[in-house]
């Protein structure tokens, strides 16, 4: 107890007291070269790191490592291999079966399948079929059509035999549909990230040169179009982003502080802290994804205020005195540990994200705690070297601090808290009640194309496919018969069947391609290619015809497809044929609706495969993707509680008072439980994105309480503990850089809005109400509650007493 006492005491002394930041100030003002000789090069090295940085192609990181979704993927793909790795092209075209736009597409079909890196794929124009050999008592694996055909006949009798083939309806073929795909399996494992986005760019180049020969627009989709949409959109991202908010922060800060000097160097400061922030980002091994590419805009936008309060404070104390030295070694003794414990709640903010479970909130949260941390380093140290090599300030340069608006807008606040501390009350009363309403209001759902703007390509293109194929989502279903050859057992081929037609009547699924799907395709094929003989094959009777089926299959050899990946019996099960694999494709449902899906999926299966016989289990990269929103949004709202409780637990540290706390607390909850009732009123999902502004709103709208608070605590005794005067002391001497830095940080945020990203576009809007929200709490409620709640000791009171006399 008495070394937590001691702790304690050296804490408080050396962040709390101006004396104990003097040998800092006088430290870093007399090696002021050797610190500036450091920045420059610790700020080169990070800059030859950072030109290292890459960008993340994977979507589905989100997940924990040990989540069971990841799990049965990861043990899906040791077994079956490649999945989710299937580009889809989809046209309309009225007729379809057209000769020239026929061999258009089978010419564009020919084209892509001689590119390295694709299998074999899958068109009207590129199918497959199997003749009979009955001497060889084989069948013979044929392409369809084997030529392109000439005459109109010809793609009529084309047309024909597609309707005659069943295992392709729903694939590629709708039967009374003008729309078609062509389904492209990518060999990812084989390439690198550059081959495969070159590949996909060469895929993507034919399909134009298509659209300009036929007029005719091509929608692409699948995974691999989405993840390299979603790569180029997050590069794009990084770069637009952050012009446009330097672009908007230097703006405000002229017209602020009406001085280019100073709107250079506080760029500068925050500029090391972006470079420094790629750096770190490529010693930890990390990529630049939709969340870290938001690392650097953030730097800029919370270093700002650093550079704000410092210069502020170095201005004002230049104006007191007209010495530049001593207002330097002044500004980091009277502001030092303000800023300190400024940057310590921000950086909380963003480090709670550390605990969600998440690779890629956790990489987020490290790097910008860190970073965020190492600006008070960095602020602390560049702006007074900085300015010790500058000239002192002229006149026009600290002229701001007196503007006539600015004063008289602090006059009034100061005012409406002495006379009317009963009417703000009430109107946060009725923000609480309103707000309070507008939250019960929220929705819970993400999306895999999630946050992407709706008006792009890639979402127009989902949404056209998921209108005449369902979806493009894989989704895989397994059924372990708990029997070595279990699947091949006509009892339990039945049943999929049965589940598969079921499946066919549920708006979730597209087409499910099953073991079945083959057997029916290869008995058509024996029975000369008859629709009506598309069936499981008979077991009735003297002579099985599946034992003459099933020898023609051995006979033909593993691959009945052509293709060299397998066949569309084997692929369909495992090594030992106990388990069967159900493939089928979902539209992007949300995470939301999720439990629905998985609702579906038992109300089918379950009642055919009892679970004291069968083990029915799902998964898949859409399923994986959707559980890690649905996790993510739980797990960051717990994050959220978490940094409201450490934030809370610092302002004790700092406060030391329950009061204190209650008081520095409440006019930070209000304005986030403003914005959350905002987002139930205007149908803002609660989802990853736009959870993660309530973290980071705390951790920063929390910084105005610390310096109001921390002066209004100095003040106090200065003032001999006269709570009124020393509120309206405090709210003119602080109220100026809380106004400056929420401005910038309003107008830093609001950046955002720029951004391609819904998500990043509502978490800029969101943060920027917030903050604004927060700026009138922190200048109007707190100081009401100040007055009406803070009580001078009795200690203390004799002071009070003595000047009244």
């Amino acid at each position: 107890m008495r070394l937590l006492y001691f702790l304690h005491k050296v804490l408080t002394l050396t962040l709390f007291y101006d004396a104990m930041w003097y040998p800092i100030a006088k430290y870093i003002l007399r090696y002021r070269i050797v610190l500036a000789i450091l920045l420059v090069l610790s700020t080169v090295v990070m800059g030859v790191l950072g030109t290292k940085i890459q960008t993340d192609y994977e979507i589905s990181r989100v997940i924990p490592e040990d989540h069971q979704s990841l799990k049965d993927l990861r043990s899906f793909l040791a077994e079956f291999g490649q999945q989710g790795n299937l580009m889809v092209l989809a046209v309309e075209h009225k007729p379809l079966f057209d000769l020239k736009f026929y061999n258009q597409w089978k010419t564009l079909g020919d084209s892509i399948q001689l590119l390295p890196g694709v299998g074999q794929l899958l068109s009207v124009a590129h199918g497959i079929t199997l003749g009979k050999d009955t001497a060889a008592r084989k069948f013979v694996v044929q392409k369809f059509p084997a030529q392109a055909p000439t005459t109109d006949a010809e793609v009529a009798a084309i047309e024909e035999e597609w309707k005659r083939m069943p295992f392709y309806h729903g694939l590629v073929y709708n039967e009374g549909s003008d729309v078609t795909v062509m389904v492209i399996p990518l060999q990812e494992k084989k390439l690198e990230l550059k081959a495969k986005l070159a590949l996909e760019k060469r895929i993507e180049a034919m399909a134009d040169g298509f659209e300009a020969r036929t007029k005719t627009t091509v929608h692409r989709s699948g995974l691999p179009v989405i993840r390299t949409f979603r790569l180029e959109l997050i590069q794009r991202e990084l770069v637009q982003v952050l012009i446009v908010a330097v672009i908007v922060l230097i703006a405000v800060l002229l017209f602020l502080f009406r001085s280019v000097t100073v709107v250079f160097f506080s760029m500068v400061v925050v500029g090391i802290g972006v470079v420094w922030t790629m750096g770190f980002l490529v010693i930890f091994g990390y990529k630049i994804n939709i969340l870290t590419a938001l690392i650097p805009n953030l730097i800029i936008i919370t270093g700002i205020p650093n550079c704000i309060y410092l210069i502020n404070k170095y201005h004002s104390e230049f104006a007191k005195h007209g010495n530049k030295v001593r207002a330097l070694a002044n500004m980091i003794q009277r502001i030092g540990y303000t800023t300190f414990f400024v940057n310590l709640t921000t950086a909380i903010g963003f480090w709670v994200f550390c605990f969600t479970g998440s690779k890629m909130l956790e990489e987020f949260g490290l790097i910008a705690g860190i970073m965020t941390a190492l600006l008070f380093f960095i602020s602390i140290i560049a702006i007074p070297v900085i300015f010790s090599f500058l000239s002192v300030p002229k006149d026009r340069h600290i002229k701001h601090l007196d503007r006539k608006a600015l004063q008289g807008t602090l006059n009034q606040l100061d005012n409406a808290t002495q006379k009317y501390p009963k009417v703000i009350f009430a109107v946060s009363i009725v923000i609480i009640l309103l707000s309070s309403f507008g939250v019960t209001l929220l929705e819970t759902r993400g999306y895999i194309l999630d946050d992407v703007p709706k008006s792009s390509a890639a979402y127009r293109d989902l949404k056209f496919l998921e209108e005449h194929y369902t979806g493009v989502m894989p989704l895989e279903i397994l059924i372990d018969t708990k029997e070595k050859g279990g699947v091949m057992k006509p009892a339990n081929l039945r049943k999929i069947e049965e589940a598969q037609d079921l499946m066919g009547q549920s708006e979730f699924f597209g087409k499910p391609m099953s073991v079945v799907n083959g057997l029916k395709f290869i008995t058509q094929a024996y029975y000369n290619g008859n629709p009506d003989r598309y069936r499981l094959p008979k077991t009735s009777g003297l002579a099985p015809e599946g034992t003459f089926i099933l020898t023609y299959l051995q006979n033909t050899g593993k691959d009945t497809t052509g293709n060299g990946q397998g066949d569309i019996i084997n692929n369909f099960m495992d090594s030992t044929r106990s388990i069967a694999r159900i493939s089928v494709q979902i539209p992007d449902i949300g995470s939301n609706r999720l439990p629905e899906l998985y609702a579906a999926i038992d109300s089918i299966f379950l009642p055919i495969f009892p679970e004291e016989d069968y083990t029915v289990s799902y998964t898949g990269t859409s399923i994986v993707v959707m559980e890690g929103n649905a996790y993510l949004t739980q797990g960051l709202v717990s994050s959220v509680i978490g940094a409201l409780a450490l934030i809370a637990a610092i302002m004790a540290f700092m406060f030391r008072t329950p009061l204190m706390l209650i008081i520095a607390l409440v006019p930070n909850l209000i304005p986030l439980l403003f914005t959350a009732g905002l987002m139930g009123y205007w149908n803002i999902p609660l989802k990853p994105s736009t959870v993660l502004v309530f973290s980071v709103a705390f951790g920063i709208s929390v910084d105005n309480t610390i310096h109001f608070l921390a002066k209004y605590r100095l003040d106090l005794e200065r003032h001999l503990w006269n709570i009124p005067h020393t509120v309206s002391y405090t709210l003119r001497e602080s109220g100026v850089s809380i106004i400056y830095t929420s401005l910038i940080l309003f107008f830093g945020f609001s950046t955002f809005i720029a951004s391609n990203f819904d998500g990043t576009k509502y978490m800029g809007l969101l943060i920027s109400i917030t903050l604004i929200a927060s700026l009138f709490a922190n200048l109007l409620l707190l100081p009401a509650l100040l007055l009406t709640f803070d009580r001078v000791p009795k200690r203390k009171r004799h002071l009070i007493d003595k000047v009244g006399k």
